[in-house]
């Protein structure tokens, strides 16, 4: 003979889940890194764009100055893009 299979009546009620807690603002030291890790971002890719676009210039020459372009700003969204890729918000 076969043991009895739980049914819905047998099995202990989940216990109801607690709503998430509300987010607080950012703070202002958050709002300063958040700039500042832009401001250098921004200045990163305005230098790789200017290396690109100039690569042929007599101080780029003889450089690779297009593969570093690629590498810097590939190597800024190597990170976030991970991340995203893996579920981190």
């Amino acid at each position: 003979m076969a043991a009895p299979t739980p049914t819905n009546e047998t099995q202990a009620p989940t216990p109801p889940v607690a709503p998430l807690p509300a987010s607080a603002p950012p703070t202002p030291l958050d709002i300063g890194w958040i700039a500042a890790i832009s401001a250098a971002k921004a200045v990163v890719i305005a230098l790789a764009i200017d290396a690109w676009v100039n690569s042929s210039a007599p101080r780029y020459s003889g450089k690779a100055m297009r593969v570093r372009a690629l590498g810097y700003a590939g190597g800024l969204l190597a990170v976030p893009i991970l991340w995203r890729l893996r579920g981190r918000p």
